[in-house]
């Protein structure tokens, strides 16, 4: 439920009333079926414990629902919305901690789980095979709550949570994230099966914990395995995953069940974060690729739905059409999404991250507005135009992203050429805006032979859990 919630409050945030009165009375039906202790979610207190706060699946829940209900308050100031977050966020601080229940994949306790190949369920996690990180993905939403209620106290659980990921998970899967990033070893390497859409809402918590405190090491965890992925894992159309996890060099098969939605729309978020946080051009390029290529292209033909996989092939996997899932409210929740992709924003003024045709009020503070309209059939076309259409009285920034990829960019201010444009960063044109004002810019393309470095050739195997892995066969 708070995929769907979380896609409806933002989608209808600013238009479509009648969306938003619906989501409104899903959001007060899930605030009205809290419980007195705090907890709200679908499974029964006839099978939840103190020794067991959370069952099965449930932290995959937990984590969307508490992201709707924040959601909810920061797009429609709803208060109750954000005070029944914060009854759950303490009855998860109440129930889950030193001395209490603890995010365990299984019963082995240290040192009895060192290096052990788990298969099966963990009664408070889900998948025993994850090795403790479903549980701690819970960080991200419980750090928004901090943030949004300025309560410390879910800042020092989530400094707990990942303080004990190590001893859960018996493989000392956080530290080794270090020599990931160091270049020593592949984030596949860390345990002996990496989810990449549970890894990804955990890094979106190390992230956030690194926006909050400042420590370094988070960020640096983060980028390290963001500079793994895309140097191995990441498909020439920006997609990620290999069925649901990571593989071991470049594997990357084109067939089958590769290229999970649930994985895009969670590296999306994990690589707009860092590109917030670094600046960085290289992580608004990689996102170019995917919002361009995989977005979309995992919609049904009618629209109605989102599947499972998008193979680059387009050969349809075994099992791609069955029932709702948890990528079918992944891609409307990613959808929900698109417009914080295109446009940032910093007191000085607005970042244009993607190009498409669309038109973006920018509040800059203090009551000032920029108005500004992208035109373009972009990336069918080459050619962008901006306009301004309405801007504050004194100077204010737009800042361009100029594509690494693109060897030859032209950009005209009111028909004027502008120089020094440099690909792979921002171009920053900082003035006293009038309504009229314009900016052209010109992206020219060109098509390139790439020889990929991925194996043509793969066998199937699976874990006992039943995950598909892929061995490469020479020849």
């Amino acid at each position: 439920d708070g995929k769907w919630l979380e896609s409806a409050v933002l989608s209808s945030a600013h238009s479509d009333p009648k969306l938003r009165k619906k989501a409104k009375s899903i959001l007060d039906r899930v605030i009205d079926s809290q419980e007195s202790n705090g907890y709200v979610g679908v499974t029964s207190k006839d099978v939840r414990s103190p020794k067991k706060p959370l069952r099965g699946m449930d932290p995959y829940e937990d984590y969307f629902r508490l992201h709707a209900l924040i959601t909810a308050y920061e797009q429609w100031g709803d208060k109750e919305a954000l005070e029944c977050a914060r009854k759950f966020g303490d009855y998860i601080v109440k129930y889950i901690g030193p001395g209490k229940a603890e995010f365990w994949p299984s019963d082995l306790r240290p040192p009895e789980n060192k290096g052990k190949v788990l298969t099966g369920f963990s009664d408070i996690a889900g998948h025993a095979v994850h090795y403790s990180w479903e549980g701690t993905m819970l960080i991200d939403p419980m750090l928004r709550l901090a943030l949004a209620t300025g309560d410390r106290k879910y800042v020092k659980w989530s400094e707990w949570v990942v303080d004990n990921i190590d001893r859960w998970s018996g493989w000392d899967s956080y530290s080794k994230l270090d020599q990931v990033a160091a270049g020593t070893m592949g984030i596949h390497e860390v345990q002996p099966y990496v989810h990449s859409h549970t890894f990804h809402m955990n890094f979106l918590g190390f992230l956030r914990l690194y926006e909050i405190t400042g420590d370094p090491s988070y960020l640096s965890k983060v980028e390290g395995v963001w500079n793994d992925v895309a140097a191995r894992q990441m498909y020439i159309t920006g997609g990620v995953s290999v069925g649901e996890h990571y593989e071991s060099d470049h594997i990357r098969p084109i067939t089958g069940n590769v290229v999970e939605t649930c994985a895009t729309m969670s590296w999306l978020q994990v690589t707009q974060y860092l590109l917030e946080l670094t600046g960085n051009v290289k992580y608004a390029d990689a996102m170019e690729k995917l919002l361009w290529n995989h977005v979309f292209a995992a919609q049904t033909i009618d629209g109605d739905t989102y599947r499972y996989h998008t193979a680059p092939n387009g050969e349809i996997p075994e099992g791609y059409y069955h029932g709702p899932d948890c990528c079918t409210s992944s891609g409307h929740r990613m959808v929900s999404l698109l417009p914080t992709f295109l446009y940032g924003k910093d007191k000085n003024g607005v970042f244009i991250n993607q190009y498409g045709a669309s038109t973006a009020d920018v509040k800059l503070g203090g009551n000032r507005i920029l108005r500004l309209r992208q035109d373009t059939s972009y990336p069918e076309e080459s050619l962008i135009t901006i306009t301004i259409e309405a801007a504050p009285e004194e100077a204010v920034a737009v800042r361009l992203r100029i594509p690494a990829w693109c060897d030859a960019p032209e950009l005209k201010l009111n028909g004027e050429v502008q120089e020094n444009l440099k690909p792979g960063s921002y171009c920053s044109i900082n003035r006293t805006w009038k309504a009229g004002d314009t900016l052209e810019l010109d992206l020219p393309m060109q098509l390139k032979w790439v020889r990929s470095d991925a194996p043509w050739r793969t066998k199937i195997h699976r874990l006992p859990g039943g995950e598909i892995m892929h061995k490469a066969v020479e020849g």
